[in-house]
């Protein structure tokens, strides 16, 4: 062979062994492709639904498994998607409720089945599926004969039994095996009622600002509650308090709601508000008309004065400088038409004559009796919670308070009331019978 020729065939094998090399490259480049283009595998989420039915609303709540993300599932109502009518949630997590507010729900024909389609991937899969109404069951009848054929090798033994089902709704077996039988389950929603709704309020009168406290008593076991006061307030607690600050006769309604529905209560005039005190350190009251001390009223003080004393019960005690003294009226009515009143001024007491007070000593109570005779020359610490009581009487009144005039002498029928005697300005005269006194306080009402 010619050096030509063997320089030919050498050029011939270098070209074709670059030629195998490119269909290897190739094939290899559409084999990774190939590969890579494949789709990756789906995490599909999965869990578990019950259906709550009343008979107005359905609901869907998530019993259990993985939390489900907007726009990566759709809830079908036999096939058809009602996801929107469930409020479009942006998740939806165990023990989360979904209410279907569509307006097709129809209690006596409601859906068949209800579908929780996974959507994440693209192609839609069902994760769930519920049944709203049974599904209409075959009852199978299993007829045949179960025939053992034991095949024992070494110490293994299999049995094989032949079941021959015709649906004709009767269960027969023959045999020496246990044989299936056909069950049927019906899942029939109990309808849940709405709550049965009530309250109660405490105290339901007082003068403003008045604080009430209300209790839910209602039935049905309710998960919800709004309550309106009658005044523009709300609340939404089980049990909640409210504060009237203005007068006036309010009516309270509670609405309660559980998830069979909701029932409201009303109560028309259950609240009602008198005027709050008219703040004044002092007063002067003269009017033709009986008044009284309301009971459970006292006054107390510090003993500062020589030769104190008090006859109690016809019993005097001797007190002295530092002695703590409290003086408790026990009957509201003991003051009209009789000769009770009390003097003191911002330094003495010098006149308490009342027939049924409750005296304490330093702490030793002295029991119910009639105060004769009590001198104080001089006192401190004074405290004050008696409350003088003028019932609405037509009757010329004249009624000072701070040095000007609230009734300037005239016949008024208004209820006179005024608080804490002998605070404010210190000292007091009280006569009960055609009403006088002149001293100090902390306020009064005119109703």
């Amino acid at each position: 062979m010619t050096r030509r020729g063997l320089d030919d065939q050498g050029v011939s094998g270098t070209l074709g062994s670059v030629f195998l090399i490119i269909v290897v490259v190739a094939g290899m480049a559409v084999l990774m492709v190939a590969v890579i283009s494949q789709p990756h595998p789906q995490n599909v989420p999965a869990m578990t639904a019950e259906v709550i039915t009343t008979p107005t609303t359905l609901a869907l709540r998530h019993d259990g498994g993985d939390t489900l993300n907007r726009g990566d599932f759709k809830i079908l109502f036999d096939g058809q998607d009602r996801t929107s009518a469930f409020g479009d949630p942006t998740t939806w997590s165990i023990g989360q409720t979904l209410t279907y507010s569509g307006n097709d729900y129809n209690a006596q024909n409601p859906p068949g089945s209800i579908q929780i389609v996974y959507t994440g991937g693209g192609a839609g899969q069902v994760i769930e599926q519920v049944w709203v109404k049974p599904p209409t069951l075959i009852t199978s009848t299993a007829t045949g004969t179960a025939t053992p054929s034991p095949t024992v090798s070494g110490t293994t033994t299999t049995s094989t039994t032949t079941i021959t089902s015709i649906p004709t709704g009767t269960a027969t077996s023959t045999g020496t095996t246990p044989q299936p039988t056909a069950s049927t389950t019906t899942a029939t929603p109990t309808p849940i009622p709405p709550p049965v709704t009530n309250f109660a309020g405490t105290p339901l009168s007082g003068s403003a600002p008045l604080t009430v406290q209300f209790s839910d008593t209602s039935t049905g076991n309710p998960t919800s509650w709004l309550w309106s006061f009658g005044d523009g307030g709300i609340s939404t607690v089980q049990n909640p308090s409210h504060i009237y600050s203005t007068a006036g006769s309010y009516t309270v309604t509670l609405t309660a709601s559980n998830v069979g529905g909701s029932n409201s209560s009303s109560k028309t005039g259950y609240i009602v508000v008198t005027p709050g005190p008219t703040s004044a350190s002092s007063v002067s009251l003269n009017a033709n008309k009986p008044g009284y001390l309301v009971s459970g009223g006292y006054i107390q003080f510090r003993v500062t004065g020589s030769y104190s004393k008090i006859t109690h019960g016809g019993t005097t005690y001797n007190l002295n400088s530092g002695d703590i003294v409290k003086l408790t009226i026990n009957s509201d009515t003991q003051g009209i038409n009789s000769g009770s009143n009390i003097y003191a001024t911002s330094s003495q007491i010098s006149t308490f004559a009342f027939n049924d007070v409750d005296m304490i000593i330093n702490g030793n109570d002295y029991g119910r009796k009639t105060i004769s005779y009590i001198y104080i020359s001089g006192y401190d610490t004074y405290s004050s919670t008696l409350t003088l009581n003028v019932p609405s009487t037509s009757a010329w009144t004249y009624f000072i308070a701070n040095g000007n005039p609230v009734i300037n002498g005239i016949t008024d029928s208004r209820r006179i009331t005024i608080y804490n005697l002998g605070m404010g300005s210190g000292g007091m005269s009280f006569i009960p019978s055609n009403i006088y006194y002149v001293g100090g306080t902390t306020g009064y009402t005119l109703a």
